[in-house]
């Protein structure tokens, strides 16, 4: 059907929380014009303001870098949707395993590339556009490593705990040089990632690196929080179990 070439229609929309009056757009090349006006029932409109405000389409989908993504993430899944139906579901799990985890490699280059650009830029506005898409494109690698090895990898009970540490452990890497800065600074306790680098450590299963830092601290003053006296007085040891399947637990034993 051949395009008329006109001029694009008008459409009013009521907006009533802007003291009465409406809302006109007018469908541009790509974008849309939007300006405050009047609506008469009678048909037609009354002067408004006087400004034409443009309403553009979110810019992220047309970054080169984030455009790579998406194509090489559509190319991923497609590749999923492809896989025998009919095949049981033993032979499916590690062809799921390798298409998650190829999928997270795409996504952690598209962060690295995003972080090199975000150094790079001598524009603020874009070097802050490019640290908050990495920020996003994080916390989806995050959710999806977890739900990888919960659901996906789906492993036994002893080696699913092993796996866990090393989600906590991938995903918390900047722990030690937490600790270093925590436990230079003069008063430890104070500093505002003191407790957050306890339960790093606790969470990884580092208990001995817990204990240092919180034993550290009480032999500068006394022990004066309940965490720390709970921490200090009850220590915890990560010890395996050397029969069954090798789980991790914690023993808990007074110092």
């Amino acid at each position: 059907m051949e395009e008329v070439d006109v001029e694009p229609t008008t459409t009013v929309s009521t907006a009533r929380a802007l003291n009465q009056k409406h809302l006109g757009f007018v469908w541009g090349p790509g974008d849309i014009l939007v300006y405050e006006t009047i609506y008469k029932a009678s048909g037609g409109s009354a002067g408004g303001c006087p400004f034409v405000h443009e309403v553009r389409k979110d810019e992220d989908i047309y970054s080169p870098i984030l455009r790579k993504l998406f194509n090489e993430s559509h190319h991923i899944f497609v590749g999923l949707q492809r896989i025998r139906e009919d095949l049981p579901s033993k032979n499916k799990k590690p062809q799921f395993v390798s298409i998650s985890k190829n999928y997270r490699s795409v996504i952690r280059a598209c962060m690295e590339e995003l972080q090199q650009v975000a150094v790079s830029t001598q524009d603020a506005a874009l070097a802050t556009q490019y640290g908050n898409q990495v920020s996003i494109l994080l916390a989806v690698e995050l959710i999806w490593n977890l739900c990888e090895v919960l659901f996906i990898d789906a492993a036994p009970a002893g080696s699913l705990v092993l796996h866990l540490l090393d989600w906590v452990r991938l995903h918390k890497a900047d722990v030690d040089e937490k600790a270093r800065e925590v436990l230079a600074s003069e008063s430890p306790a104070e500093h505002q990632a003191y407790w957050d680098v306890v339960i790093s450590y606790v969470l990884q299963g580092r208990m001995d690196e817990a204990r240092q830092v919180l034993v550290k601290q009480a032999a500068l003053q006394p022990v004066n929080s309940s965490k720390e006296s709970l921490f200090f007085f009850f220590p915890a040891m990560l010890t395996p179990i050397t029969s069954g399947r090798g789980i991790w637990h914690v023993r808990c034993r007074c110092a």
